[in-house]
């Protein structure tokens, strides 16, 4: 029976924790995430989807969001002596001192062909890129971001039309089927050392990489944004006092065609709807710029799964 730690807390984590959860020989003996965080108009602390789990199912938690919260993992790591700490899309960084404790035992699930786009955005910067193809890294965890030995990689390709959303599912799921694999595979993997000289660095995205510029960004480049910013920050349309995000859009030559959009305040409308009901804005559009006429899908299809109710 192997015993693991799980340190996670983005939703890219959740079917890699149940895949391990639903292994026989395996064991989750600690979950280590991110405290739940304000959301809503009462800011009432919400969990975020690891956290959800762990509570749900009764796990044992420690959450870390300072240095010092890191002592409390260090005493259970060294209580428990778990096999291995599995970590995937946690957003914090484990300290030298953590790591040490469990040397070669932590491993790192990234979602780009390592060293390509090592850092905090690698979905997103694969389709700013316009990459036909990507995949997941199985990497021993080092001080240095995403520098660690690789274990195992899958490769994934990128269909026609993915968006971020749909991208971090589906490499989620490929990480997750391989997940116990890797672990049960490990005394018998030699890691290779990754080629610094190819590596290739991703950014902390923000609200502003949302806004695109009618006058300077072309089809081409607002489309690849469209699908790289959903879910967040999203792409947005302004006009005056008017703000337009941008939900679903293909190039058809020179123009980007909107397939689906979403007013401030107001639900996701496919293109017709929007056309029926705003049909004033649609000549404020730029020439570049035209919806669809057709009805590719109903709104609520477009919505992440776990919104659609």
């Amino acid at each position: 029976m192997l015993k693991i730690f799980f340190a996670g807390g983005d939703g890219f984590a959740v079917p890699i924790l149940e895949k391990l959860m639903a292994a026989p020989d395996i064991k989750i003996e600690l979950v280590i995430t991110r405290p739940a965080k304000p959301a809503g108009r009462g800011l009432k602390p919400e969990p975020n989807p690891v956290l959800a789990i762990a509570r749900r199912l009764h796990l044992p938690v420690i959450m870390v969001d300072k240095k010092a919260d890191w002592s409390k993992v260090n005493k259970e790591i060294k209580n428990l002596k778990p096999d291995y700490c599995v970590v995937a899309a946690l957003g914090r960084i484990i300290p030298a001192t953590t790591l040490e404790l469990l040397p070669h035992k932590f491993i790192n699930i990234h979602p780009s062909l390592l060293p390509k786009y090592r850092g905090p955005s690698p979905i997103e910067s694969s389709l700013l890129d316009g990459l036909k193809a990507t995949g997941v890294s199985f990497m021993i965890l080092s001080a240095e971001m995403d520098a660690g030995p690789i274990l195992r990689q899958y490769q994934l390709g990128i269909k026609h039309g993915t968006d971020a959303l749909e991208l971090s599912e589906e490499l989620s799921e490929l990480a997750a089927s391989h997940m116990v694999e890797v672990l049960e595979d490990y005394p018998r993997v030699t890691p290779v050392p990754q080629k610094d000289a190819q590596a290739t660095y991703t950014r902390i995205i923000t609200k502003s990489d949302g806004k695109i510029d009618l006058e300077k960004d072309t089809a081409a480049d607002t489309n690849r944004k469209v699908k790289a910013y959903r879910p967040w920050p999203g792409v947005n349309i302004e006009f005056g006092d008017t703000t337009l995000k941008l939900i679903k859009t293909h190039v058809d030559g020179t123009k980007l065609v909107i397939d689906a959009i979403q007013p401030a305040g107001k639900r996701v409308l496919d293109a017709r709807e929007f056309a029926n009901g705003y049909r004033k804005l649609l000549t404020k559009f730029p020439p570049w710029v035209t919806i669809n006429p057709l009805r590719m899908k109903s709104a609520k299809d477009l919505l992440p799964k776990d919104k659609r109710k």
